[in-house]
């Protein structure tokens, strides 16, 4: 549950610079909104203690004098309401987290924010508000801003390099931030979109940025013509995960610790490619299977630079799983383990990669 706050007063010496504010993203945003409690004189009276003695007696004012929707200026709740699913808005706007505090009996703590109108003009066009808008938020519902925005890897390799000892000629495919990946989904009720991925940043395994690189891939998506995200993958999710998130829903910035989307973990590659039995177990669709490795060498054709590109890859199979088989299709490249197809309850294939500049 998050509600919005707004102030619309000049009293603000009391606040903390935006410099000592830790600035933070909203992972996603909720539908429902606070409404005031009848009779209650002051919504923040109940932690008055913890908020004052972290923003001061000025800056808490204005945080219980503009403590609920019905209390905001103009228009400003209803558009940020109308446009908060927009993970690309909601990004954009400048929020600081200022004050946390903890109720008894409550499980995690909840954050303040302020987002100040002199920054954020551009973000809330042709709505007239002085001030700071404040956000109350669960605090395990934000991302520190220094997290969202890693600063990008540059590899020094091409972004298609011949590789060796293959039947055919073909070339390996090397991430680099910014390339986007057409893919198009099949369903089999006979629907078919695209499905785009941008990825904001790849770093190598095998470089030395991996080790100190929090969440090495990151990526922006979009579905159809509005659905849109983002995903965070941890070191450990990119690893070792087993599990795979191959259904998305719009408006979210996920955090993935344990599992993996788009790229296959180190573990099931490894585990594919180098045990006797050419076995590894993934939850691809919501629970394990046993997965085979096809021994035999295969390509898939992508488009790239104006031209067609030949991608060395392996297939692996759910065993005994007649009626119901799982095929996922993974570029042979522990550097860059890209799923490039699957068939699962739908079909995905990857069609073109448009590489960054």
């Amino acid at each position: 549950m998050f509600s919005w706050l707004a102030a619309n007063t000049g009293f603000l010496f009391a606040q903390q610079p935006a410099s000592k504010a830790q600035r933070v993203v909203l992972l996603e945003c909720e539908n429902s909104y606070s409404v005031m409690p009848v009779n209650e004189k002051s919504p923040f009276g109940r932690v008055k203690t913890q908020l004052i003695k972290q923003l001061g007696a000025a800056e808490y004012a204005q945080l219980s004098k503009r403590g609920f929707p019905s209390m905001w200026p103009g228009n400003t709740g209803n558009y940020f309401q109308e446009n908060c699913s927009d993970v690309s808005w909601r990004t954009g706007i400048k929020m600081y987290k200022i004050a946390t505090y903890q109720e008894k009996g409550v499980t995690g703590k909840t954050a303040i924010l302020r987002i100040p109108y002199a920054e954020n003009k551009d973000v809330f066009p042709d709505i007239e508000w002085s001030g700071n808008l404040y956000l109350e938020v669960s605090e395990s519902g934000l991302m520190p801003w220094s997290d969202y925005e890693p600063k990008p890897f540059k590899p020094k390799s091409e972004s298609f390099s011949p590789s060796s000892n293959q039947p055919v000629t073909s070339h390996l495919y090397y991430p680099k931030a910014g390339d986007i990946l057409r893919y198009e989904v099949n369903t089999p009720e006979g629907e078919q979109y695209e499905f785009v991925v941008t990825l904001r940043n790849y770093v190598y395994v095998n470089s030395a940025e991996y080790q100190t690189a929090k969440y090495p891939v990151v990526f922006s998506w979009k579905m159809g013509d509005t659905r849109t995200g983002e995903v965070f993958i941890s070191r450990n999710g990119f690893e070792k995960s087993t599990e795979y998130v191959n259904y998305f829903s719009g408006g979210e910035i996920k955090i993935y610790n344990k599992q993996s989307s788009v790229f296959l973990s180190q573990k099931n590659f490894s585990e594919a490619g180098n045990s006797d039995s050419r076995t590894t177990t993934m939850n691809m669709t919501g629970h394990d299977k046993v997965f085979l490795k096809d021994d035999k060498k295969k390509f898939i054709s992508v488009s790239a630079k104006g031209r067609t590109y030949s991608l060395p890859v392996f297939e692996v199979r759910s065993k005994n799983d007649e009626g119901n088989e799982e095929i996922i299709v993974v570029q042979d490249s522990s550097v860059c383990p890209l799923i490039v197809e699957m068939k699962l309850d739908f079909h995905i294939r990857l069609k073109e990669i448009v590489t960054s500049k």
